[in-house]
């Protein structure tokens, strides 16, 4: 089953950790997650951004934002 559901909060990881240590709850932190598809897409716009800073003609600059893509 999945939770369409996303709930977010204003409060840091920190804050929990804290919270948790205070109460003696063992419990386990992961602050950097490996977040695998995150970090190929990161790495995929960055070869994509090299492409384009390589041969500007072929990609519009509009496609980056304006992201110090120059066209010439």
């Amino acid at each position: 089953m999945v939770k369409r559901r996303k709930e977010f909060f204003e409060v840091t990881l920190n804050e929990i950790e804290a919270f948790a240590k205070k109460r003696g709850l063992a419990v386990e932190f992961t602050k950097v997650a490996e977040a695998k598809e995150y970090r190929e897409t990161l790495a995929m716009r960055s070869q994509v951004r090299t492409s384009a800073a390589q041969a500007p003609e072929a990609l519009p600059a509009s496609l980056f934002g304006n992201a110090g893509v120059q066209t010439a």
